[in-house]
């Protein structure tokens, strides 16, 4: 006679170990906001609009692209300044992002929005409240300030607030760290102006869309949003006129140290013979053993056609090894990504914004 065993889940055991420091997270953080909605804590307000782009979540949902997206579209108008925390830097204080500087000393994301926009300022530091008026300082024609990665940093009082989602992971979905990715609570969401739900399929349907709307169910003054990512030719590593078409002939090595790959690989697996992935944390500097690790395994790979693939934000951490790389003639390719808004609503995005700077009182 059988006698079936039913063996434990180690997840579900995870779980239950971490429910509690998760709810005790979740408590923090909903006293902490509490401290803000009752204006017990009063957050600094500016006398220019500010536009920040943050997530309930912690992970990689898109909002160093959105910040280009905005820069892209409002740079040609009025003069826009960009402040982040440069995460990962090796430096303290606010600086300002030049084309000549390292990522080393300004993190990665900045340092790739300074060269996509050479005439946009761009600044770095963790203290906001103290930055922006050092900032304006230095610029005081200064029209707007975005500012990445600031829905749970409440010491500045934002104009317009930009939630993302991810959509194969939103917030509705998930559940507070370290049992998920929430950063505070699901009820977070009604502290933003929009919602925009990043990295959809190309092809979202109708039924999606409404499906997704009828889960965050905005609140009458949120407008709600979907966008994509498009990706361009990959352009060679410090030859960026050196630009090849990806096809399903070709294998590639992804080294890459981003917040999550998943929708990355599922656009390279629709182009592409093979992938090879090898992963670092995010914003992980790479060392020269690790590139000796990716020659070995780049060589060791058997196919006809074969190239190194990385992202853009990747690539100006690699920078800091150019020597290595140019000596090893390593064939490293970034692939650029840009948002584009789809959807029902996707046309609307870029009046909508436009309206909300309009309607800016100080």
């Amino acid at each position: 006679m059988a006698i079936n065993v039913k063996k434990k889940n180690p997840l579900m055991s995870l779980t239950v170990i971490f429910m509690p420091i998760a709810l005790i997270y979740g408590l923090v953080t909903l006293f902490r906001n509490w401290l803000y909605d009752k204006k017990i804590i009063r957050p600094v307000r500016f006398a220019v609009p500010t536009i920040g782009v943050g997530n309930l979540a912690v992970g990689g949902t898109g909002k160093s692209p959105h910040i280009e997206y905005l820069a892209k579209l409002l740079s040609p108008y009025i003069e826009v300044v960009s402040l982040s925390r440069g995460y990962g830097r090796k430096t303290t204080g606010t600086m300002e992002v030049l084309g000549t500087s390292s990522s080393y000393y300004v993190g990665d994301e900045p340092l790739v929005l300074k060269m996509k926009f050479p005439n946009l300022g761009v600044f770095v530091g963790s203290n906001r409240a103290f930055a922006i008026p050092e900032i304006i300082g230095k610029r005081p024609q200064t029209n707007v300030v975005l500012l990445d990665d600031v829905f749970q940093h409440r010491s500045v009082s934002v104009f317009e607030n930009i939630l993302l989602t991810e959509f194969n992971l939103p917030y509705f979905n998930d559940f507070l760290l370290p049992v998920g990715a929430l950063r505070e609570l699901q009820m977070g969401a009604k502290r933003a102006d929009c919602i925009i739900v990043t990295k959809c399929p190309a092809d979202l349907s109708a039924e999606q869309e409404e499906a997704y709307r009828l889960k965050i169910n905005p609140l009458p003054h949120q407008r709600l949003f979907f966008s994509t990512f498009d990706y361009g030719h990959p352009y060679r590593l410090f030859q960026p006129a050196n630009r090849i078409a990806l096809d399903e002939d070709l294998e590639v090595v992804l080294f890459s140290a981003i917040a999550g790959t998943d929708y990355l690989m599922e656009y390279l697996r629709s182009k592409v013979k093979m992938i090879h992935s090898i992963e670092f944390a995010d914003h992980h500097y790479f060392t020269t053993d690790e590139v000796n690790q990716l020659q070995s395994t780049f060589n060791d790979l058997n196919a006809g056609r074969k190239i190194i693939l990385t992202t853009e934000k990747d690539a100006v951490r690699l920078a800091l090894l150019k020597e290595q790389i140019v000596g090893l003639n390593l064939p490293i390719f970034i692939l650029p990504a840009e948002v584009r808004f789809i959807g029902s609503t996707g046309s609307q995005f870029d009046d909508y914004i436009k309206q909300r700077l309009l309607e800016f009182k100080v």
